[in-house]
């Protein structure tokens, strides 16, 4: 086997094992369902369409990162994410808030046909949704 078969043969594991995870591949957290519990229906709704939303623009931004890491794995041979982060973290507690605004949904038998779980954030950029102390 030549050098170059080998070198890429041991690489390639190695550089996607470094890349940024796509979001469909992140699992939730867990969120007990008693976080939201005192919320109204209407709270839920809203709160339901706020998470919908942030994790729509947080798995945008991650898809571009894993997208990256490809192509700075390829010409550098590191992934851009191993110096610039991502947000798996953020997009696991989202989903994790999902499920549990979900279930108390459904435990309080909520209207939800005023729930948006694909909206519209092609205007949106993570920094909309930071806390300002995060922002630094």
């Amino acid at each position: 086997m030549n050098s170059v078969k080998k070198m890429t043969i041991f690489l390639v594991p190695v550089l996607l094992l470094g890349c940024a995870t796509r979001p469909s591949s992140i699992e939730p957290l867990v969120v007990s369902d008693t976080s939201y519990e005192g919320l109204s229906c209407k709270q839920l709704v809203s709160g339901i369409n706020e998470k919908y939303k942030e994790l729509a623009v947080y798995s945008k931004a991650q898809n571009s990162k894993a997208t990256s890491d490809i192509v700075t794995s390829t010409v550098l041979l590191v992934p851009g994410s191993l110096f610039t982060g991502n947000y798996e973290e953020e997009i696991a507690q989202l989903k994790g808030d999902v499920i549990a605004i979900n279930h108390n949904l459904q435990k309080k038998q909520c209207d939800t046909s005023n729930v948006v779980p694909e909206p519209d954030v092609s205007d949106l950029k993570v920094e909309d949704f930071k806390k300002p102390e995060d922002k630094n």
